[in-house]
């Protein structure tokens, strides 16, 4: 099933494949800016510039009424909550690039078009 989902209904998945698992979401975005900042800038740019790719899918997992864990989509939800919310970003230079693009256009998605499963499998 397909489902719009507000942003900040999207977990950032703490045991992404790509990285060692941590604790929460905070951590895990912290993580992912500090592995992937260049790359994650460069998506935030292409976002800024072309809005989603509707050919890349978000798929969540319903964890509790209205969350949602991101299984595949992680990096593309970081940098929509850290251009909603630079405090998410700790390295000065990142929080800085962030707030350059922000300059060049100030719609930013809010609503995400998600593929949402009842199970992780």
């Amino acid at each position: 099933m397909t489902k719009n989902i507000h942003y900040t209904k999207l977990i950032v998945n703490p045991e992404n494949y790509r990285f060692d698992p941590v604790e929460n979401q905070d951590e895990a975005v912290d993580l992912m800016l500090k592995e992937k900042g260049s790359e994650i800038v460069n998506l935030a740019r292409h976002i800024i510039e072309h809005g989603l790719d509707e050919a890349k899918d978000f798929r969540v997992l319903e964890i509790k009424s209205g969350k949602y864990l991101v299984l595949d989509g992680n990096r593309r939800t970081t940098v929509i909550k850290c251009l909603h919310d630079q405090s998410l970003i700790k390295d000065k230079k990142v929080k800085k690039a962030f707030q350059s693009l922000l300059k060049i256009k100030k719609v930013l998605p809010i609503n995400i078009q998600c593929f949402v499963y009842n199970e992780e499998k």
